[in-house]
């Protein structure tokens, strides 16, 4: 990137701000922010777009500064981007000449409101206390760290999963071999709105056929159901199941919307929703992965799981779509 300095050519020229040391920040796939000085106190805005015309004008800024900071949104991952930057001082305005960034691949952390991220290809570990990593083949699941920077690792519940080293798309999985084993977070809550991704491989389910993937501490969240072979989302008041038979021994990208007052399910990001049933509230505190307490001791989920997103609100049909990209890029899902 090269950043250049502008001032209008126009008679007083010493009254029009003096634009400089324009640069571009924490970029990612969806975000980006855009700083740069100015001689006197004045107002900030950012032209952007795809193409050299920028067709986009942020939100005007008149709050009269000399350091600015602009934050871009909602920008479309691994494209490059055109802008310049306007300040006015009272009745004079300047604009830069044209700057260009590119934004990178998608991340979770480019949508907001994201409570929980785990991957099992990074910090999963041996004990849980988070000290010795997992690192070959069959090495005992105790801890799995949560990447979204809000703390909520899930340690050993009941029982024993075990890593997996080069499981899928040449990374590693954690798997569930058996009934009685499971991973928690007594303080993660699933809130009133909430959205859930998972890239799951269920080979069955036992106890009552329902397999939770993440679920309270209460038998609500989302939850595979290894013989009859659906996804669904297990509620306060109701069950809300997919449409169609989910094939066992396969690995998918799972997704739950719950806005509140209804719910959505999804398979590789086609909506496999059946019927218009409420689950009911969802307000638990305290969450499992691999266990439907709801239905006794014994409804685990048995199989492979990779990479879970929890967001604390009811996503977008664009921002499922991003993250799914960035799912199915990296698992080769």
């Amino acid at each position: 990137m090269s950043w250049q300095r502008y001032r209008k050519s126009i008679p007083h020229a010493s009254f029009y701000p003096v634009i400089s040391n324009i640069a571009v920040s924490s970029i990612s796939g969806m975000n980006a922010t855009v700083t740069w000085t100015t001689d006197v106190a004045s107002t900030s805005q950012v032209r952007y777009g795809l193409t050299p015309d920028r067709n986009a004008l942020t939100v005007y800024d008149g709050t009269l500064v000399t350091s600015h900071s602009v934050h871009l949104t909602g920008l479309t991952v691994l494209s490059p981007y055109y802008f310049s930057v306007l300040s006015f001082s009272r009745d004079s305005r300047s604009e830069s000449v044209l700057n260009t960034f590119s934004t990178l691949a998608a991340s979770p952390l480019d949508v907001d409101n994201l409570s929980l991220w785990l991957k099992s290809d990074a910090q999963v570990y041996q004990d849980a206390a988070l000290t010795i990593l997992a690192a070959a083949n069959n090495d005992p699941v105790k801890g799995w760290k949560d990447q979204s920077g809000n703390g909520f690792h899930m340690t050993q519940g009941a029982g024993q999963w075990t890593y997996k080293t080069s499981l899928l798309n040449g990374l590693s999985g954690i798997n569930n071999p058996s009934t009685g084993n499971y991973l928690t977070n007594a303080s993660l809550p699933l809130v009133t709105t909430f959205t859930v991704l998972a890239v799951v491989n269920q080979t069955g389910s036992a106890g009552n056929n329902h397999g939770g993937i993440l679920m309270d501490t209460i038998g609500e969240g989302v939850e595979l159901d290894g013989i009859n072979a659906r996804l669904g989302l297990e509620g306060s008041s109701n069950s809300f199941t997919s449409g169609f038979t989910f094939p066992l021994n396969t690995t998918s990208i799972i997704s739950a919307v719950f806005a509140g007052t209804g719910a959505t399910v999804y398979r590789n990001n086609i909506n496999q929703s059946l019927g218009s049933a409420n689950p009911g509230d969802f307000s638990s505190v305290g969450c499992n992965i691999g266990r439907n307490a709801g239905f006794g001791a014994s409804a685990y989920f048995l199989g492979n799981l990779f990479e879970i997103l929890l967001y604390s609100r009811a996503l977008t049909t664009d921002e499922l779509t991003t993250l799914y990209n960035y799912l199915h890029t990296k698992w080769n899902v």
